[in-house]
């Protein structure tokens, strides 16, 4: 990613007429550290930098918040945007009263062929993850000092949360499945709420089984220290980034085959899709009760 420093006098209408860009330039991204640098300076430092795709970022942050701090963030946004191939155009920044708000949005197309929604869900479909759940939320709990967790076991939970890695390439994989994948949403706002979004949209029902729930091995044993179900972190996490897909049942073995000499992983085969108004959780002694869907509601008051 090419990147230049450049000084820019506050309230200058124009960027340098000396900056070279490389040609063809799709994008530029500029990063300006706000008001808190200008108090020493009459000058902002800016960071010019050209990407390939398309987003938008605003950040609002506290004239005290340390240089240093917003440098590792720009920092970070843009090894996220480059890895992933995405051209942050430009934003906003802004003095904020009080704590750090980062706003982004992603542009981007796709083929109407491989378009996955949450609609289009049919009963037997199975219902398939793309990675272990439930890490991040153990990672939040660790940080927040709500449990003790120490050595490679409690990194790699709060690695879990501080870096997500999204699941693009397995999300194109299996828009790429000949029709096989009829609905598909990403574990955000944990399983049981995104299952929820899904099953509306579709009309139908679902039957999970905990005993299938993906979980890595840090979380199991990050449970058993504390007496905790990992089925429940699975259920009821968030901010996992995995895939939640329903695909036809006659195609699970070949897309499972295709996925794992792909990535290396299993796509895991966690429940089925029943008929609308049918929602059954199935634990670990085969025991049926009525699946809830907690999880992350972002218009819930407290």
């Amino acid at each position: 990613m090419p990147v230049e420093e450049i000084d820019v006098e506050i309230g200058a209408k124009a960027l340098p007429g000396d900056l070279a860009l490389p040609e063809p330039v799709r994008g530029l991204v500029v990063f300006a550290h706000g008001s808190g640098s200008s108090r020493k300076s009459p000058r902002n430092r800016m960071v010019a930098a050209t990407l390939q795709e398309a987003g938008l970022a605003t950040l609002l942050f506290d004239l005290l918040t340390p240089l240093e701090a917003l440098e590792e963030l720009y920092r970070g946004i843009g090894d996220l945007a480059s890895r992933w191939q995405v051209n942050v155009l430009g934003g906003d920044t802004t003095a904020a009263p009080r704590d750090l708000v980062i706003c982004i949005t992603v542009y981007g197309e796709v083929a109407e062929a491989e378009l996955l929604t949450r609609a289009g869900a049919r009963p037997g479909d199975a219902l398939v993850v793309t990675g272990t759940l439930g890490d991040s939320r153990a990672g939040l709990e660790i940080l927040l000092g709500r449990a003790r967790a120490e050595g490679e076991d409690a990194a790699a939970l709060v690695c879990a949360h501080r870096r997500p890695v999204p699941h693009l390439a397995e999300g194109r994989f299996l828009a790429a499945a000949g029709g096989a994948v009829h609905a598909a949403i990403d574990v955000s706002d944990g399983l049981g709420a995104d299952l929820g979004h899904l099953l509306e949209e579709s009309g139908v029902g679902a039957r999970l089984f905990a005993s299938r729930l993906p979980v890595s091995q840090a979380l199991r044993r990050f449970c058993r220290g504390l007496g905790r179900d990992p089925a429940e972190y699975a259920f009821a996490g968030g901010e996992d980034y995995v895939l939640l897909a329903a695909v036809a049942p006659e195609a699970v073995s070949a897309l499972g085959k295709g996925f794992r000499e792909r990535f290396g992983g299993d796509l895991a085969v966690i429940g089925e899709i029943t008929a609308a108004g049918v929602r059954e959780w199935i634990d670990e002694t085969g025991f049926a009760r009525e699946l809830s869907a907690p999880g992350w509601d972002h218009f819930r008051k407290g």
